[in-house]
């Protein structure tokens, strides 16, 4: 199953402030800065690809992406003996609190991503869930993240 992203123009070569202004609602509140379609969102911090493979897995066995974006990206990478810049294609699966990307060359992955915040969960005290406009119940967990302010929440109840 592939979607297109919600922020992904491809009419559009570069985004600008106003078409930035246009999909701020639409961008996950664990990226900073999502860029443009020729660079990469902010924070991401370079994997291995065990890691990453271990991370995807997990993530596939309960929820499919929600998105799965596309972007051509230059690189450092020693292709042919040579170190030098080379355009690949970075595929990025998008999901509930973080993404993953892989970055390609000639059809072969050469560099793995994880993109978002590595979030530091606390679960909200049952004041805090009220002033939040959550139900004060036992069963309903609310967390967030103490980093960049991302929320999950999980009904543990029947």
């Amino acid at each position: 199953m592939s979607c297109r992203c919600p922020w992904s123009d491809y009419k559009r070569l570069f985004w600008d402030e106003e078409y930035l202004e246009e999909i701020k609602d639409m961008i996950p509140d664990y990226i900073a800065k999502i860029s443009g379609k020729r660079f990469l969102p902010e924070p991401i911090t370079e994997i291995t690809k065990e890691e990453w493979e271990k991370l995807f897995w997990e993530e596939i066995s309960s929820a499919l992406p929600y998105c799965i974006e596309h972007r051509i990206i230059k690189m450092k990478c020693d292709e042919y003996g040579k170190e030098r810049e080379w355009r690949g294609i970075m595929v990025i699966f998008w999901f509930r609190d973080y993404a993953l990307g892989v970055w390609t060359l000639g059809g072969e992955a050469r560099k793995y991503f994880y993109i978002g915040c590595r979030h530091e969960y606390v679960e909200l005290t049952r004041e805090e869930k009220i002033k939040e406009g959550f139900p004060a119940s036992e069963t309903f967990h609310v967390y967030r993240c103490s980093k960049c302010g991302h929320i999950i929440v999980i009904d543990s109840g029947d």
